[in-house]
């Protein structure tokens, strides 16, 4: 898997802009990619809501290796907190891997917090279950980078995603990364909180 800095760029803040709510039915308020992926709403195969979102790998496609659902928020709420961040996933034909994935930037350390769940992962053909992040969030962390990823072949379905702090008795998922030491540019425009978890929009 990439290192954190690299993933880092991938995920940057401006494949989030660009790749917004369109009229391919992605869900508001999130992004996703490269092209070989598909990133779209499913109002068939779903939990609880409305509807979940899917991602699969386009079969033509044999240049890329991963996709991904991400948004961006402000780390401003959970500064000098433990975060979870948890959400249900189903799997098909997954031929390498899937899971959540979460990053942390400060805008003078660079990427200072990363769990991509690449030593847990999920594979082949599982049906829904409830998977977890949990991270401590440095104090000069500023952005908040989030969402699911799919390595290789196949099709998941996310859906219930959630943001929350809990108590130092809940054990990370992975300890802080030495961080990147690249400056990052911080958008004054994100969102305080996450936005439409549970995709029904």
């Amino acid at each position: 898997m990439r290192s954190a800095s690299t993933f880092a760029v991938a995920l940057s803040f401006g494949l989030i802009a660009s790749l917004a709510h369109a009229e391919n039915r992605r869900p508001s308020n999130w992004g996703g990619g490269p092209n070989g992926y598909d990133v779209t709403l499913d109002t068939e195969t779903k939990l609880s809501g409305a509807s979940s979102v899917c991602l699969s790998k386009s079969p033509q496609d044999t240049k890329h290796k991963f996709g991904t659902i991400v948004q961006a928020v402000s780390a401003s709420k959970y500064a000098g907190k433990r975060l979870r961040f948890s959400g249900y996933i189903k799997t098909q034909d997954v031929t390498s891997y899937a899971g959540l994935w979460l990053r942390v930037d400060s805008a003078n350390r660079g990427s200072v917090a990363f769990d991509n769940m690449e030593s847990r992962p999920i594979t082949g053909t599982k049906n829904w279950y409830k998977y977890e992040i949990v991270l401590d969030i440095p104090e000069d962390g500023a952005m908040i980078n989030f969402g699911a990823l799919l390595k290789g072949d196949g099709k998941i379905w996310i859906e219930d995603l959630s943001f929350e702090i809990v108590t130092d008795t809940i054990e990370p998922t992975h300890e802080l990364i030495r961080p990147t030491n690249q400056k990052i540019t911080i958008p004054t425009s994100l969102a305080l909180e996450p936005q439409n978890l549970s995709f029904d929009t």
